[in-house]
């Protein structure tokens, strides 16, 4: 099967962002994640990925994450009280080219895109302030208005 150059991109840049709770607006950075995965998975002409045959050495997946999926992440904070919260929930959307700090969106602050390695990844159903996924059971309740 022969793909048009881009066609595979983009396809990848609208399943992320269907898939997720992240606006349209950031397609761009969906569409720089699946560059970043292209290049560290084996094509069917070469068995090397192409990072490998850029480095020499094979790409690591240890650090990939879920584009989109929520995070809890901590931003120094001078005023922070004893009480207040200490970490604010953003959405995960990219990897630093030099660095082991990732990208996120952070939808109601005036800087909405942050820059950042101390992170908690929200994903594969995963709950907020969970370890594990929560069965949740629930009951029907009718009530007669008078």
């Amino acid at each position: 099967m022969v793909y048009q150059k881009g066609v595979i991109e983009m396809d990848m840049v609208r399943n992320m962002l269907s898939n997720s709770s992240s606006p349209v607006s950031l397609w761009m950075y969906a569409l720089k994640i699946a560059m970043y995965l292209l290049n560290r998975v084996p094509s069917k002409v070469v068995q090397k990925t192409p990072f490998e045959l850029l480095t020499g050495r094979k790409p690591s997946v240890r650090h990939l994450h879920v584009w989109g999926c929520q995070a809890k992440i901590r931003i120094y904070n001078p005023h922070e009280k004893k009480l207040d919260a200490r970490t604010i929930n953003e959405y995960f959307i990219g990897y630093l080219e030099k660095s082991k700090r990732y990208r996120f969106y952070y939808p109601t602050h005036s800087t909405r895109i942050v820059e950042i390695g101390n992170v908690r990844f929200i994903e594969n159903g995963e709950t907020s302030g969970s370890e594990a996924s929560q069965n949740v059971e629930i009951k029907e309740v009718r009530v007669q208005v008078l």
